[in-house]
């Protein structure tokens, strides 16, 4: 029994890793790849054109991804504004409640938004 254990476990070492049967030649690794790549430079270049193909999809992936979520923030931006406004016009529309765009309510400038006014005060201040 403690022969099959033991092929077992070989088995199961050979599956996880392929090369530890082969003799290490190689110094930086069990893994010969490494050092020399086991492909041509035909295999490589498909590989390399597969690649920059699938980094230029991830890229536009990413670009409309980004666009959604500016899109989306700027949906919840508005609608949120436009809910505050209207909560603030129903407040101010209230019963009892004078409207901020009625004319009275403009009918009497404060100090400082008439600016002829504001001129003739400074010249008879400064005696000009």
């Amino acid at each position: 029994m403690s022969n099959e254990v033991l092929e077992l476990m070989k088995q199961m070492s050979q599956a996880i890793n392929p090369f530890a049967s082969q003799p290490n030649t190689n110094p930086f690794g069990v893994f010969p790849g490494m050092v020399v790549p086991p492909m041509s430079l035909e295999e490589l270049d498909k590989n390399l054109a597969n690649l920059k193909a699938v980094e230029n999809w991830m890229q536009n992936s990413l670009n409309l991804l980004r666009m959604n979520i500016t899109t989306l923030e700027t949906q919840r931006s508005m609608i949120a504004n436009m809910q505050q406004i209207s909560a603030s016009m129903a407040q101010a529309m209230a019963p009892g409640q004078t409207s901020p765009f009625s004319a009275d309510t403009y009918s009497q400038p404060t100090q400082g938004t008439d600016r002829k006014t504001d001129d003739q005060r400074r010249r008879k201040e400064t005696g000009r």
